[in-house]
């Protein structure tokens, strides 16, 4: 129980985080220039484990803050699958 409390915490501070930058300005290069998939993909490759990433063109249709939130999950996601779930591979 005391994970999960911790975990939910800390997920809300990093959304707090993020919000704040975003209202700022602050996007990753790779999603200005080349779009959402592109920006997920990348990190993709980064993860530690293979992920299968699939996209639509509503993914792309997102507003831009949704868009740079997506961008900053996804390694979140990566490593907690990995860690917490065990994972040897994902799909997003």
């Amino acid at each position: 129980m005391v994970r999960d409390l911790h975990d939910g915490a800390q997920q809300r501070l990093v959304h707090a985080v993020m919000t704040l930058q975003l209202a700022h300005g602050l996007h990753p290069a790779l999603l200005t220039t080349r779009g959402l998939a592109a920006a997920v993909e990348a990190l993709a490759g980064r993860a530690p484990v293979p992920v299968r990433v699939e996209t639509g063109d509503a993914f792309e249709l997102q507003a831009a803050p949704h868009q740079a939130l997506d961008v900053f999950d996804h390694p979140y996601v990566y490593t907690a699958s990995t860690r917490r779930v065990r994972n040897d591979r994902l799909a997003i």
